[in-house]
């Protein structure tokens, strides 16, 4: 994931109509390649492990997408965590 992270911008959603918004969290290609790819479930349990490392209790990650407009990955967070705790625990 630290390779892909050199040509990804963060940013949350901004969408008022999505319930879950909190818990939604994009990554924004900034460049244009489309071509890339990645399996969802993989890199979901990636996620769920790493923070399960580092001590955090439960499942973090639901889901992790390709948005259809530009091929952002999209992450969706349980409702016990947000966007914003994924921000602050880029690290991981």
């Amino acid at each position: 994931m630290k390779k892909r992270s050199k040509n990804l911008k963060t940013a949350t959603s901004k969408t008022k109509s999505i319930n879950n918004s909190a818990q939604r969290l994009v990554l924004i290609q900034l460049t244009k390649d489309t071509s890339f790819s990645f399996f969802s479930l993989t890199m979901r349990n990636t996620l769920n492990r790493a923070f399960s490392v580092k001590k955090i209790q439960g499942s973090v990650v639901v889901s992790v997408t390709k948005s259809l407009y530009k091929n952002n990955i999209v992450i969706i967070t349980t409702l016990t965590f947000t966007a914003d705790f994924l921000i602050e625990k880029r690290e991981i």
